[in-house]
C-alpha cells in the first residue's frame, strides 16, 4: 500500500469501501429475509442481472472512456450500492407483506452515522500525529472504538433501544 495505489500508509488509511459497505452492510441482514421467506428465485435472477450489467457496462466504458482499471472498480461499486439501496429493500418489504418503506430510516440513518463515523475517525487521525507503534496503535484503536460506540448509541439507537442498552450496562456494572 505505497504510494503506487494512492492509498495512504500510515494508521488510518483512506483506502476502503466506505461508500458500498454503508449500504450493503444495513441491508446484509434483509438478504436473509429471501431464504426465511422461502422467496430465492427472484433475488437470485436480479443479483444474476446485475453481474451481467457489471461485465457490459465495464466493457462499454473501457472501450469508451479513459477511466481503465477505475470502471471495473467504479461500475461495481455503483451497481452495488443502488441494488441494495433499491432492490433488496424493496423486494424483503414484499416478501414479508409489509409497507414498501418500512427499512428506508433505519437504512438512512445507519448510512448517517456511518458518514458522521468516518468524520470522528478523520478528526481523531488529525489529533494523533505520533510516531506510529503497536502501544500508539493500541491506544488509538481503543480511543476511536470508544468514540464509535458513543456515536453509535446516540445516533443509530433510537430511544428504545438506548432505554434498553443502558439497563444492560447498569446490570452489568451493579453485578
Amino acid at each position: 500500500m505505497g504510494a503506487e495505489s494512492g492509498c495512504e500508509s500510515d494508521l488510518f488509511s483512506s483506502c476502503g469501501d466506505h461508500d458500498e459497505s454503508s449500504v450493503s452492510g444495513v441491508t446484509t441482514s434483509l438478504n436473509n429475509v429471501f431464504l426465511v421467506t422461502n422467496r430465492l428465485k427472484v433475488n437470485s435472477i436480479f443479483w444474476l442481472i446485475i453481474s451481467f450489467t457489471n461485465v457490459l457496462l465495464v466493457f462499454i466504458f473501457l472501450n469508451t472512456t479513459s477511466l481503465g482499471i477505475y470502471a471495473v472498480a467504479g461500475v461495481s461499486k455503483v451497481t452495488g450500492i443502488l441494488g441494495n439501496l433499491i432492490f433488496v429493500p424493496l423486494y424483503a418489504c414484499k416478501c414479508l407483506k409489509i409497507k414498501w418503506n418500512t427499512f428506508y430510516p433505519i437504512i438512512f440513518r445507519y448510512i448517517g452515522t456511518t458518514f458522521i463515523m468516518m468524520i470522528v475517525f478523520f478528526g481523531i487521525k488529525r489529533l494523533y500525529v505520533l510516531p506510529i507503534n503497536w502501544i500508539t496503535f493500541f491506544v488509538v484503536c481503543v480511543i476511536a472504538g470508544f468514540a464509535g460506540c458513543i456515536v453509535n448509541f446516540f445516533v443509530l439507537l433510537n430511544h428504545t433501544e438506548r432505554s434498553i442498552m443502558k439497563n444492560k450496562i447498569m446490570a452489568r456494572v451493579r453485578k
